[in-house]
């Protein structure tokens, strides 16, 4: 005795087309993006130096990276975390 009457062929293989041409697209796009816009490698495969420092004033973040251009680190990046206190 059936309940519930289960299709016992699953026909995945006439997806098949569809899925090799997606997942070729996917590729051939990774591939193009990765060679216009290359890799946006951190501080963990550049090497480097991360330091964090916490003002009790909002810090001028051009004159940080002028007072670094001037000591001769033009390379330094200098971004604003967000404080979960300013929320």
């Amino acid at each position: 005795m059936e309940f519930f009457r289960f299709e016992r062929d699953i026909p995945f293989m006439s997806w098949g087309k569809y899925t090799t041409t997606i997942s070729l697209l996917t590729f051939v796009l990774s591939v193009f993006f990765i060679s216009y816009k290359g890799l946006n490698l951190g501080v963990d495969f550049t090497g480097g130096t991360v330091l964090e420092v916490n003002y009790t004033q909002p810090a001028d973040l051009n004159k940080i990276r002028s007072l670094f251009s001037s000591i001769g680190i033009s390379d330094a990046s200098v971004p604003k975390f967000l404080d979960l206190h300013e929320m």
